[in-house]
Formats: C-alpha cells, structure tokens, sequence
C-alpha cells in the first residue's frame, strides 16, 4: 500500500468516526427537543390550572399508559414536581412554575449547544469528504 492509499483510507476512517459522532449528538438532539416539548405541554396544563377561578373542578389526570382517572383540583393544592433522579417534590402552583421555567432555559441552552457542536461536526465531515474526493481522484 502506497503514501497516497494510507492516508485515503485514514481519511475514510476518520468520516466514519466524524460521521457517527454526529449521529450520536443528533440523538442528544431528538432527546432534548422532546423533553422540551414535554416541558412546554407541563408549562401549558400548569398555566390552565393558574386560570381556574371555581373552588372545585372535576378533571381528568393522568395515570400513565394512556389510563386517566377523574380527580377533583382545588385551586392552590400542592403538586408533585419530579425534579430528577426519580426525586419529586410538593410545590405550589407558582413554584412549580417557576422551576418548570428555570429547567427550559437549561434544556435550551443544551439545544443550542447541541446545534453547534453539529454544526461544527457538519463542517468536519464536508472538509474531510472534499479531501477523500482529491485522494480519490489522484488513484
């Protein structure tokens, strides 16, 4: 194997490892844009319930699967926050909203990071598959 097949076939190796690092941060990607969607579905239910006004309201709540129970909310009840690590916490409405907030900045500074970080992996690939297409063409 001569200078020029070694360093082609380095190059190649070199887009497989840029071409699955991308992958895998666009997977982190996938993951953080719909834990933010999550994020925003809570943030709405809990700017519904800051809305009620009755003493009493019969709704449905989730119960996991798909399965639903109907409750009775009581404006200013205390609600179960999971704020990581199978870790809850009772909040007020306002608190719960406040943490909620706090957590979409984070989980938007990551999106943001995540973008440029593939943005740059983007631009590693394209030079290093310019420079497989000149080895390639000087075989």
């Amino acid at each position: 194997m001569n200078s020029k097949e070694a360093l082609l076939n380095r190059k190649l190796i070199e887009y497989e490892y840029y071409k699955q690092l991308l992958e895998n941060y666009q997977s982190q990607l996938t993951l953080m844009l719909t834990i933010y969607n999550e994020m925003e579905n809570t943030s709405n239910c809990f700017e519904e319930l800051k809305k009620l006004k009755e003493e009493n309201v019969e709704m449905f709540a989730s119960i996991g699967s798909g399965s639903y129970i109907l409750i009775n909310y009581k404006p200013n009840t205390k609600l179960l926050v999971h704020i990581g690590s199978k870790i809850y916490v009772e909040y007020t409405l306002e608190e719960a909203i406040d943490f909620l907030n706090r957590r979409k900045k984070k989980v938007i500074e990551n999106i943001d990071n995540l973008n440029k970080i593939i943005q740059e992996l983007s631009n590693i690939i394209a030079r290093v598959e310019g420079e497989i297409a000149k080895l390639s063409e000087k075989s």
